[in-house]
Formats: C-alpha cells, structure tokens, sequence
C-alpha cells in the first residue's frame, strides 16, 4: 500500500491525500494542503461513530 504506484493512484482514485512523497497529478497544487492529521484510537471511533454519522448525513441532505 506505501507502493509509489499504490500512492499514485491515492489522489484521483480516493480523492484524498497519499501518506507518502509522490508527484500529484496537475491541479493538485492549487488546493489547500491540510497543516494537521487527525488520527482516532479504535475506542474513539467506537464511541463517536454514530454521532459522526449522523452529523454527516444532516450536513449533505440539506
């Protein structure tokens, strides 16, 4: 998965950021790169999941 192919294919097939140094494809480097990661132990995704959820579903049905 840390594969420079696998990373490659990270930011246009997932849409997200790779974890390790590749060239991005163009347009890239007109985006925001977020300063911060925000990383969740296996208990707090347990806990929060639902309450995640449910934001989430009430933010994109408006």
């Amino acid at each position: 998965m840390v594969s420079p192919g696998f990373q490659n294919a990270i930011p246009t097939g997932n849409w997200m950021y790779p974890v390790t140094q590749v060239a991005l494809p163009a347009g890239f480097d007109t985006l925001v790169k977020p300063q911060t990661t925000l990383a969740f132990t296996p208990q707090q995704v347990a806990s929060e999941r639902q309450t995640w959820i449910s934001a989430w579903q009430r933010a994109v049905s408006r």
